[in-house]
């Protein structure tokens, strides 16, 4: 399986200790060059370079900017580099969360999945007990927005 990672999903996941969801539900995820030089300048929010180092997360060859123009114009570099790298290597998902990434990928027909869907797919596998606890810290110190309808909505359809 061939997983990419905007900074966002990342980092989310990292500021609430629960980065070890994404080598169990898909073994390795790939980042482009731009990725990681922000969470390379993200260490001053927490992250160590231990996590940057992982064995399950791997650092590509920057992708071919000329073949994606429309991507840098329109998005962030992080962003546009792993839409353009998960279009290259036909990846089976993308992970990101912000909306215009998001929607562009869907134009662009990625498959994509931000860091709820991720959550809810790992206490469906058992690799964590409980959503609320992860949402609420999500929020709480990650800065995380998710609409309070949705929060319900999904701890609702997951049994809490």
């Amino acid at each position: 399986m061939i997983v990419v990672s905007d900074t966002s999903v990342l980092s989310g996941l990292f500021r609430v200790g629960h980065l070890h969801v994404l080598s169990n539900l898909f073994g390795e995820v790939i980042v482009p060059p731009q990725v990681h030089r922000q969470l390379l300048r993200r260490r001053f929010f927490g992250f160590s370079t231990d996590f940057l180092q992982s064995p399950w997360l791997n650092v590509a060859v920057a992708p071919d900017r000329s073949r994606h123009p429309h991507l840098f114009e329109e998005l962030d570099e992080g962003e546009a580099e792993a839409i353009a790298l998960a279009t290259e290597l036909a990846a089976d998902w993308l992970l990101i969360d912000e909306a215009k990434g998001r929607k562009t990928a869907l134009r662009m027909g990625l498959n994509r999945i931000g860091v709820l869907g991720i959550l809810v797919e790992a206490k469906r596998q058992g690799l964590i007990p409980a959503l609320r606890p992860v949402l609420d810290a999500l929020r709480r110190d990650a800065g995380f927005r998710v609409a309070p309808a949705l929060y319900e909505t999904i701890l609702r359809e997951n049994g809490e």
